[in-house]
C-alpha cells in the first residue's frame, strides 16, 4: 500500500504537496472549461487516498442508466472529471509512480481510448505553459507533473518507430496509435528542449518533449525528410529543423559556459548531463551524432537565433501573449527557480 492517510508526517507532506496539485489543476480549469472545477474534488481523493468513488464518475455522466461497456470505459479513462487521461494522473498523484506497470496500464486504457488522442490532449491543455506570469503559469520549481516527465513520455510513447501500429481488444489501432507523426514528434522534442535550456522566465522545467530524444533519432534515420526538410512550426526563431538542432546542441555544448542562474537549475543540468553522456556513448543514429560533433564548432549564432533561448526581460514585459509580466515579476518568479549550489 502506498497511501497512509492516517500517517500525520506523510498526510501533511500530502497536503503541502496538494496546494501545488490544486494550483495546476485551476490552470488546467481555466484553459480547458470542459475540465470544471467540480471535478477537483474527486482529484483529491485520487491523491490523498489512492481511490476513486465510480459513483461519482457516473454522477457526471451525460446518459443514464450508464451501459456496461460505458462503465469499462470510465473505469479505466476516468470519464469526464479525468478527461478521459486517467492513466496521467494516476502516473502524476501515486507517491512511487516508479513502481507502476506502464505497460500493464496501457492494456487496461486502449481497448477503450487511444494514446493519439492521449499525447494530443496532454500537450495541448494539459501540460499547461511556462508563459503568463504568476497566477497564469506553472510554477517554475514544481513543473506541471512534479518530475514524473519521464514516465509520462515512456507511457505515451513505448514504441519508437512512428509507422508501428498494434491492434486492441474490441477495437482496431489507429494509424498513430503507438507512434506519432514525425514531424509532430521532432517540434515536440524540441520544443521541450528549448524550454528547458531557456535562460529567462519563459523556462519550463522537465517539459516531456525533452525526453523524446531517442525516437527523434530514430527518426531522423528512417523518415529523414519528416524530420530535417520540413519546416518547424512549434519553434519561433527558426523554421529549419537541422539548424534548430545545431542551436539546441550548441547550447548544450556551451552549457557549463553559462555564468547566470540558469546554470545551476537540477532539471536543466540533468537534461544536458543525459545529452553529452549519450553522445559520449556514441548513442544516437550517424545522422544525429553527425550534427552533434558539426554543433560543436558552430560560432556564427544571429540575435533572433540566440532569441531563442533568452527574449530578454523588457521584451516578455511588453509581449502580448505575457501581458502583465512584468520585469518585477519575472525575477520573482526567478527567484522560485531550483538551484544546486555551485562547487
Amino acid at each position: 500500500m502506498y497511501w497512509h492517510p492516517r500517517d500525520k508526517e506523510w498526510l501533511a507532506a500530502r497536503k503541502a504537496e496538494w496546494r501545488q496539485v490544486k494550483y495546476n489543476l485551476n490552470i488546467m480549469s481555466s484553459r480547458y472549461p470542459d475540465f470544471k472545477k467540480s471535478f477537483h474534488r474527486i482529484h483529491q481523493d485520487l491523491f490523498f487516498f489512492g481511490e476513486v468513488d465510480e459513483k461519482k464518475l457516473w454522477a457526471f455522466e451525460y446518459e443514464q442508466p450508464v451501459s456496461e461497456r460505458r462503465r469499462a470505459c470510465i473505469r479505466q479513462s476516468g470519464g469526464r472529471p479525468f478527461c478521459g487521461l486517467l492513466p496521467i494522473f494516476l502516473i502524476w498523484y501515486h507517491p512511487q509512480p516508479e513502481t507502476l506497470d506502464l505497460e500493464a496500464m496501457r492494456t487496461a486504457y486502449l481497448p477503450y481510448s487511444s494514446l493519439y488522442y492521449l499525447r494530443e490532449d496532454l500537450t495541448r491543455w494539459l501540460a499547461g505553459s511556462p508563459c503568463g506570469g504568476p497566477g497564469y503559469s506553472l510554477d517554475p520549481a514544481y513543473g506541471s507533473f512534479n518530475g514524473r516527465e519521464p514516465l509520462l513520455a515512456r507511457f505515451i510513447f513505448p514504441g519508437l518507430d512512428p509507422a508501428e501500429r498494434r491492434a486492441f481488444p474490441g477495437r482496431e489501432a489507429y494509424p498513430e496509435e503507438w507512434g506519432a507523426r514525425p514531424t509532430w514528434l521532432r517540434d515536440y522534442c524540441l520544443r521541450g528542449s528549448v524550454a528547458e535550456l531557456r535562460k529567462d522566465a519563459h523556462y519550463y522545467p522537465n517539459h516531456i518533449g525533452q525526453f523524446l530524444w531517442d525516437h527523434l533519432s530514430y527518426a531522423i534515420e528512417h523518415y529523414p525528410h519528416e524530420t530535417l526538410d520540413k519546416p518547424i512550426s512549434l519553434i519561433t526563431g527558426a523554421d529549419d529543423p537541422r539548424r534548430m538542432l545545431l542551436l539546441i546542441m550548441r547550447e548544450v555544448w556551451h552549457f557549463h559556459e553559462r555564468t547566470d542562474p540558469s546554470r545551476w537549475r537540477p532539471s536543466t543540468i540533468a537534461l544536458v548531463e543525459s545529452l553529452l553522456q549519450r553522445v559520449a556513448a556514441n548513442a544516437f543514429g550517424p545522422t544525429l551524432m553527425a550534427l552533434w560533433q558539426e554543433a560543436k564548432t558552430l560560432t556564427e549564432v544571429s540575435a533572433l537565433e540566440a532569441w531563442e533561448f533568452d527574449n530578454g526581460e523588457e521584451h516578455i514585459a511588453d509581449s502580448y501573449s505575457v501581458k502583465g509580466f512584468t520585469v518585477e515579476k519575472q525575477r520573482e518568479w526567478r527567484s522560485r527557480w531550483q538551484q544546486v549550489k555551485p562547487e
